[in-house]
């Protein structure tokens, strides 16, 4: 469904593969490859041939028929996105101040300001489904299924399905050859276990505000 769906968005724009590669930065072989299905795109690229085609990752991926962005959703909720994630904080026994750690903010208060104002923008959004371990379509109230949406990927020769938040982390814990060396007996549950646990949460989470330095609190 990938391949078919970025020859359709491709088209659509009536561009060749030389110039979408160029706008999104990979190389026209990649692009070809992921075309005719003999390789996959890792997340980030995932999500910026979403961005640039204006669509969904879960379109793309064949989940979903509708192409339209969650942010665009988002505009007429009537504050259902920050009542979920409330609701699910506190039955996860979070507190305001811990969330706004969790999710990356510089001054984690200012996620104290965001729930009394009822606006998240959508890039804090994603992250508070990660870290509250749910969709984005969850919490913007668009099913009634708390489930994080799940991608497949091959690890050590297996197929895992794995959560955006696990999928992001396999992409960080590639980097560490030798940490990743240790994922091939049992991958799938060896992810999961470790995106769990409060030590890995904390690891990647510094590796996320690495990554977010130049911001000055999320950009959305």
């Amino acid at each position: 469904m990938l391949a078919n769906r970025l020859v359709e968005q491709r088209k659509n724009k009536k561009l060749t593969q030389e110039e979408l590669a160029k706008n999104i930065g990979i190389t026209r072989s990649a692009l070809s490859q992921y075309e005719i299905g003999r390789r996959q795109p890792d997340y980030d690229t995932l999500q910026k041939l979403a961005d640039y085609f204006e669509v969904t990752v879960d379109y793309l991926l064949g989940r979903t028929d509708d192409p339209t962005p969650l942010k665009n959703k988002y505009l007429d909720l009537d504050n259902k996105p920050i009542r979920n994630i409330i609701k699910l904080r506190k039955e996860q026994g979070i507190s305001q101040d811990d969330f706004g750690k969790m999710i990356g903010l510089v001054d984690p208060a200012l996620w104290i300001i965001f729930e009394k104002e009822g606006n998240v923008p959508p890039r804090i959004l994603q992250r508070s489904a990660a870290v509250l371990n749910t969709s984005e379509e969850y919490l913007l109230g668009l099913t009634g299924d708390p489930s994080p949406s799940t991608t497949t990927v091959t690890v050590a020769g297996k197929e895992i399905s794995v959560t955006p938040e696990e999928l992001r982390f396999l992409e960080e814990l590639k980097k560490h050859p030798l940490m990743f060396h240790g994922l091939q007996q049992n991958p799938e549950e060896m992810v999961k276990d470790l995106v769990k646990s409060v030590q890995f949460r904390k690891k990647f989470k510094q590796l996320i505000e690495e990554d977010d330095d130049r911001d000055d609190i999320i950009n959305d």
